[in-house]
């Protein structure tokens, strides 16, 4: 790990020009680490820290900076899915330009006849520059996600980490789950992860480092209205029910979660330049709060079921259920 760190801090130095692609200058156990950069309102800023499983040939995690910058909307979103155009990592990667096909039994259990191009950092906070914005769209960014879930209850938590910092600074980090889905793999042969995580560090007005995270189970649901109704008002709640970072970690391999902690660093040593931004927590602070305290726990909570019962889903949902169903956990 010592060694990882001493290839970041050497070559933070050399991110700071929007718009010129990175190569990886280090890979560990098979995980590509570099840096997005882009263009924005304050000039050439490095967007993004990526982690790109070549064995897997899918992300495995993208860290952010989110403060008031993301908040803005001066762009429309334009898919532009595309690969990444490094040559140390072209060929480990998803051809997400054409869409993730599904076999017959997943279509049969979907109702789609595709998994959705689930972005792991999502697009709608970078819509402050096209660049920023269409950066978001490169393959080692994008893994093949159930339609359901994508569209409804982690769309909820997307919106809420983005809305979080609207008058406020901390780090976003989104990854997949280790293992493979019980659907795995497409048509075509790529994998599909168990489950999308996300992780949010912030300094909360007491001054101290809180972490809280999610969890997505990524198994496929029938895309009609008036299906796997239990299923549905289940994954909601889970999807969007805070969890402990330990939590995450118990979904990452072992001889992997090493790979948080050089993501929290990575966030600290390169996602500030040109930010002028001092409210951000320590990588440090970030990988030592491990549980979130039960008051936190439940702000959170509170603040997602509201968000829950206000979303805009894609078919009708049974929102009474849902209630019920909190009501008896």
């Amino acid at each position: 790990m010592h060694s990882s760190i001493y290839i970041l801090v050497l070559f933070a130095v050399t991110l700071t020009t929007a718009q010129s692609t990175m190569c990886p200058e280090t890979v560990l156990d098979g995980v590509y680490s570099f840096v997005i950069n882009s263009t924005s309102p304050l000039g050439p800023i490095n967007l993004m820290y990526v982690q790109h499983d070549a064995f897997r040939g899918l992300p495995f995690a993208t860290t952010t900076l989110h403060n008031e910058l993301n908040q803005l909307t001066t762009y429309n979103r334009l898919d532009d899915f595309r690969r990444y155009d490094c040559p140390d990592i072209w060929g480990y990667q998803t051809v997400c330009e054409n869409t993730y096909n599904m076999t017959v039994e997943q279509r049969e259990k979907s109702n789609r006849t595709a998994f959705d191009r689930g972005h792991i950092t999502p697009a709608n906070p970078y819509r402050f520059s096209v660049d920023a914005l269409s950066s978001t769209f490169y393959c080692i960014n994008i893994a093949p996600q159930d339609p359901w879930t994508n569209q409804n209850p982690w769309v909820t938590v997307e919106s809420r980490a983005q809305r979080h910092f609207a008058a406020d600074a901390g780090y976003v980090m989104t990854g997949i789950c280790d293992r493979d889905d019980v659907w795995s793999p497409t048509y075509i042969g790529y994998k599909v992860p168990a489950c999308y995580w996300k992780l949010i560090c912030y300094v909360d007005p007491r001054g101290d480092t809180q972490v809280v995270g999610f969890i997505g189970n990524n198994t496929l649901l029938k895309y009609c209205s008036g299906c796997d109704v239990e299923e549905k008002a289940q994954r909601v709640i889970d999807t969007t029910t805070v969890r402990d970072q330990r939590e995450i970690l118990n979904e990452i391999d072992s001889n992997r979660v090493s790979f948080v902690l050089e993501a929290w660093v990575g966030a600290e040593s390169y996602l500030l330049v040109n930010r002028n931004e001092n409210r951000v927590p320590r990588a440090t602070d970030c990988w030592s709060r491990m549980t979130a305290p039960q008051e936190v726990k439940d702000e959170w909570n509170t603040v997602m079921r509201a968000d829950v019962l206000a979303h805009e889903y894609t078919e009708e949902m049974d929102l009474d259920l849902i209630q019920k169903m909190w009501q008896e956990r």
